[in-house]
This record gives structure tokens, sequence and C-alpha cells, in this order.
């Protein structure tokens, strides 16, 4: 084969995640091709199909499978949103789920709409380009209370990309004193012989002020529990703090 595709599951990958992987199979002779989907269990699994022109890079993953159809509606509702609009990722194809084993969470979850057809609300956040491609920023809206969105997805991408960072990644919490709003925490993986206080002067420069940590936390390595990123196990150790 000329060309394989890989995908990988679980979690988002940053961009330089994605370009680390990828220059690996260069310097290895490898001809596959690494690049990243979308999807759910509740979906059947895999959503989206890679594309010759999906670049895998911001969170762009690719164009829905045969016989899927992926719509942004505003949360909460059936509306349909435009292109580049941000709104919740809905689907409808013969791979969505019957149902959870708790009705009402199946209710939340599948919906009739007006078409007649059923949709899975994912939770997810994200939007549609004008060639159909599918970018997933987010779990949910997260609101910051100085104003605007904590989209980690986008936050850590502005973060590894400074030349002393490794790795990085965020965990947004419950902000304690204002309800429905959160706090975000970063978690660096800092490279060798790094001047930390310096390294936080570069990140504190890329990021907008409601996107600013609460406090950034330095890691030798990235921890990870059943292969994602030990994202709830931080959040519980903040919290408990």
């Amino acid at each position: 084969l000329q060309e394989i595709s890989l995908m990988h599951g679980l979690e988002f990958m940053n961009n330089k995640q994605l370009l680390r992987i990828r220059k690996f199979l260069v310097e290895h002779n490898s001809p596959c091709q690494f690049t990243t989907g979308y999807g759910m269990s509740e979906a059947g699994s895999n959503v989206t199909l890679y594309s010759k022109d999906t670049t895998g890079m911001n969170f762009c993953y690719g164009i829905p499978l045969p016989l899927t159809t992926v719509s942004i509606c505003k949360p909460g509702t059936e509306e349909e949103l435009d292109f580049y609009e941000l709104g919740e990722i809905c689907i409808q194809g013969p791979g969505i789920m019957i149902g959870y084993d708790d009705e009402e969470a199946t209710k939340e979850t599948l919906r009739t709409h007006a078409d007649g057809l059923t949709w899975l609300h994912t939770g997810d956040i994200g939007y549609l380009d004008e060639d159909g491609q599918i970018y997933v920023l987010n779990r949910n809206f997260v609101k910051h209370y100085s104003g605007g969105t904590l989209f980690a997805s986008e936050l850590e991408n502005k973060v590894i990309m400074i030349k002393g960072v490794s790795d990085a990644f965020f965990v947004t919490v419950p902000d304690s004193k204002h309800e429905d709003y959160y706090l975000p925490y970063l978690y660096v993986i800092p490279k060798s012989d790094i001047d930390k206080k310096q390294l936080t002067e570069e990140i504190y420069k890329v990021l907008s002020e409601h996107e600013k940590p609460v406090e950034i936390r330095f890691l030798k390595e990235r921890p990870f529990f059943h292969f994602k990123t030990a994202r709830k196990i931080l959040a519980k150790e903040i919290l408990s703090a």
C-alpha cells in the first residue's frame, strides 16, 4: 500500500503530538500517514473519515462517514447553525445507539427532530467548515466568570508550541465563587534545563486574560488513567486542596 491512515482514539491530540508522531514515521521510512478522527461509543465508534484535504491539525477531524450526517445545533435546541458557528455536534446515521440503560439519559441524548429522524446530541462543541469538515473544540461550553469560553484544546495548542514546553494540558474545575463558571489550571512538562520563571512568562504572553491559569503546575510526564489524560483525578485533587 502506498498510503495507510491510522486513527488515534480516546482523546484529542494537540498539534505537537501529531507532528511528533508524523516525524517519527518519516524518520523510520514508514509509508503510513497518521491523522485523527472523531467518534464516540454512542455513535458506533468512528464518525468521521480522513480525506486528502484533512490536515488533522487544529482539531480538524475530517468529513462524516458514508450514511452519517453531522449537524451543528444551538445547544439544547434543534436549531441548525451555519458554517463556522460554534454549537453542539449532533449525529444522525445507522451507527447511533439504541439507548442507555437509563431512560432519562436516553431521552436527553437521543432526540427526534422536526425531520422525523433520531439525532444523537453529543454534548461536544465544534463547528463545520464549507467543505463539510468537522472541528471539535471542547466538551460543552466552559465559561470563565471574567468573560470568554475556555476551550481546552485551543488553550493547549497555544502553550505546547512554546519552545521550552515538551507537553502541556489544561484541567478546568468549577469556580467555587461563581456558579456555572470554571477556572483553568495548567500542567506543563518542560524541556530539561529550562528556566521555569521565564517559561511561565512566555506562557502568559500567549494566553488571553480569561485563559490565564489560576496556577501552573510542572510535571515530569503526562499522567494517564485508562489511556486518557488523568484530568478527572487531577480535578479532584485541585478541589480537595
